[in-house]
């Protein structure tokens, strides 16, 4: 056996342990902060709250499943609000859809997080025609 041999050997037990001791410190960190899993998780819901409502107007494009395009992009942009303040939300997140001429705001709000808000056109998902 050479001297590189051993060397080598030693230099990945090196790196093997390195490791080890950051996954148990980001373990320990991570398990002593309850509120931080919770953060995650609301944080989770809130973007899952916010692609849901980001979904809404494709699917309602679909020419056999609406009534959309509509003539008026305000009529259109209330419609589109209707439609995504009664889609289904995590029980956590609060969300509102509110009409601004023709286009709608989406807000998403969720414990302990930055409300987080999107501006929606109908008119970019051929909802309306004008």
């Amino acid at each position: 056996m050479n001297l590189l041999e051993p060397l080598t050997a030693g230099v990945i037990f090196f790196i093997a342990l390195l490791a080890s001791v950051q996954i148990d410190a980001y373990i320990t960190k991570f398990s002593e902060d309850p509120n931080r899993s919770q953060q995650f998780l609301s944080a989770a819901h809130a973007d899952a709250a916010m692609l849901i409502s980001q979904e809404v107007p494709s699917s309602l494009s679909q020419p056999l499943t609406s009534p959309f395009p509509i003539a008026d992009c305000s009529s259109a942009a209330i419609a589109l609000a209707q439609k995504i303040n009664e889609a289904s939300v995590p029980s956590d997140v609060t969300r509102s859809a509110t009409v601004l001429g023709s286009l709608v705001v989406v807000e998403v709000e969720a414990s302990n997080l930055a409300p987080r808000q999107r501006t929606l056109s109908p008119a970019a998902y051929g909802l309306c025609s004008s």
